[in-house]
């Protein structure tokens, strides 16, 4: 999850960020068991779009509020538990919780939308994409260079042609944060490579541009953290299976 700068305290950090690396260790020994040609290569695509969709905030009228696909669901779909794990927490005072867990309830609705067409699509074009649905007996499927290069371009597209248009109001937890008074301007320790989706090129002032330039960067390099870790973590015959086949 992505949150604002010193919204944790260093010890909430230290303690979060620890059960995440353990959970994370658990998946990765799990994934690594199941991981062949399939998993490796939507792993990437699926990282890709997963950080391109979430660039594009949608509005929650009729509040001045926004939200985007976390994604984790449509993750757990198609890629399966362990290479898809996604936990989302809520902790803290209650009042801070009550207005969190209303407002997350309306953006849940539009990831929920966003979550069942995609679903849809790709069961009415590609239904052995979905884990699981595919018997253990069958074939591997074949082509899965032309599967990796059509998902990347439609992450790129995301990105590039609708993250620019996203709206402009601050998100669930900004918004909550706002009101209650717990968002406060805090000094940055390290400065972010793209602040606020917009890369920050010589002449490159135009917002929806930069944002568009942010996007295709950001995909890119998300998909290739995501796909090379997933070939690191497959088996060297299933690598070069891989290769073959793409």
């Amino acid at each position: 999850m992505h949150i604002p700068d010193a919204i944790l305290s260093p010890a909430v950090a230290a303690t979060t960020g620890v059960i995440g690396v353990a959970g994370l260790m658990v998946c990765v020994r799990r994934v690594q068991e199941q991981l062949r040609d399939r998993t490796t290569v939507l792993m990437g695509t699926m990282a890709a779009f997963v950080f391109a969709a979430q660039m594009v905030n949608f509005p929650l009228f009729p509040l001045p509020i926004s939200g985007h696909l976390l994604g984790g669901v449509l993750s757990a779909v198609i890629l399966g538990p362990w290479a898809g794990a996604v936990v989302g927490t809520g902790t803290g005072f209650l009042t801070v919780l009550g207005w969190i867990a209303l407002v997350h309830a309306a953006i849940g609705l539009g990831e929920a939308v966003i979550t069942g067409l995609v679903i849809r699509f790709i069961l009415s074009v590609r239904p052995d994409l979905i884990y699981e649905t595919v018997p253990p007996d069958l074939p591997p499927v074949r082509r899965w260079g032309q599967i990796l290069s059509a998902g990347l371009g439609v992450s790129l597209a995301v990105a590039i042609f609708l993250a620019p248009f996203a709206s402009e109001y601050d998100d669930g937890l900004e918004w909550v944060g706002a009101k209650l008074g717990f968002i406060k301007e805090e000094k940055t320790v390290f400065s972010a490579s793209i602040p606020e989706y917009k890369l920050p090129l010589p002449g490159l002032h135009h917002i929806k541009v930069a944002t568009a330039v942010a996007g295709a960067v950001g995909t890119i390099v998300v998909f290739t953290v995501a796909f090379s870790l997933a070939r690191m973590l497959t088996p060297a015959s299933h690598t070069a299976e891989l290769t073959r086949e793409s």
